[in-house]
């Protein structure tokens, strides 16, 4: 009873007052029998998907759930914050959080996926130290943060969600290698570089638009038109020499003290990756050198001598 009255005192000002647990299930109850209006975001659908959930798991757990304390009033929405503990359809131990008041509708704020309370006490929020956080380590995560379309990390990843800030927090395991990890594999790309990438690996190697023209004999202005272009469309030999270019400025970069955090598999990957390049110019300046060219007309046209300069 006194902690009802300083609830009172304290939070007086919202809507019907303060909400007690009781009176919370009461209002789940009415959500479950269809007397009391249960909204949600448009948008809940992308967290949802994004946490392997549906919206069958939100009703199993309005069904079948135990309260974790005392209706918390969130001084934004003035509503009441409940949380309610229980198992998914799939097995998992989750955590739904509903916006409620006495007289009013309801909301559906999120649903999240419970650790191992021992795991979560390890980490506390990095913005307000809150330990009452939800740690997960997602299977997939796309990397959007790259600037790329398409790069999705397979582990790697740690999430933390606080309910007090309401917002989530990640961190990337050794991002810089990573970073090192798609410049290589953008390298190594079969077919044409996007405009994104390109400006990806200009960036990874800390040049700058001006620098990179003035190697590849262009202009600044060609650099960033390039760049700004999902298909930059460059010839095979334009592709080819910039690639060069490109794969030689990351050589010169991660030579260079504390720029390098590729592991030696990374190294052994790009050693062949050179080896390659090399013998593909090998392959064009390979054999005796000619002071003269000789080339024969034929039928259709002219042909080149001799005849191993033809390709098959």
């Amino acid at each position: 009873m006194y902690a009802e009255r300083t609830f009172a005192i304290l939070f007086g000002g919202y809507s019907g007052g303060v909400v007690t647990a009781a009176e919370a299930s009461s209002i789940i109850k009415g959500i479950l029998k269809d007397r009391t209006r249960l909204w949600r975001s448009k948008h809940l659908y992308e967290k949802l998907e994004e946490r392997g959930f549906t919206i069958q798991d939100i009703w199993k757990l309005l069904k079948k759930h135990t309260m974790e304390g005392q209706p918390i009033p969130n001084e934004e929405t003035g509503n009441f914050e409940v949380s309610l503990l229980g198992k998914c359809l799939d097995g998992r131990d989750t955590r739904l959080i509903l916006g409620i008041r006495r007289y009013g509708p309801s909301e559906v704020v999120t649903i999240i996926d419970i650790k191992p309370r021992e795991e979560a006490m390890k980490m506390t929020c990095p913005r307000c130290g809150n330990r009452e956080v939800v740690v997960r380590h997602p299977d997939t995560y796309r990397y959007r943060e790259a600037g790329l379309d398409g790069i999705i990390l397979n582990g790697g990843v740690t999430e933390i969600e606080c309910p007090s800030c309401r917002d989530t927090f990640v961190h990337i395991e050794q991002e810089q290698q990573l970073l090192q990890v798609i410049a290589l594999m953008l390298l190594m790309k079969p077919g044409h570089l996007t405009g994104p990438e390109m400006r990806f690996l200009r960036r990874g190697i800390e040049l700058s638009q001006a620098e990179l023209a003035k190697a590849l004999d262009v202009r600044r202005a060609t650099i960033a038109e390039r760049e700004s272009k999902k298909n930059p469309a460059l010839r095979a030999d334009g592709e080819f020499f910039s690639r060069i270019v490109l794969l030689k400025s990351f050589l010169e970069y991660i030579k260079q003290e504390g720029n390098d955090h590729l592991s030696p598999m990374h190294w052994q990957i790009l050693n062949r990756f050179c080896d390659h390049i090399l013998k593909l110019t090998e392959r064009v300046l390979q054999g005796r050198q000619r002071k003269t060219l000789q080339i024969r007309q034929v039928a259709n046209g002219w042909k080149p001598e001799p005849p191993e300069l033809v390709p098959a």
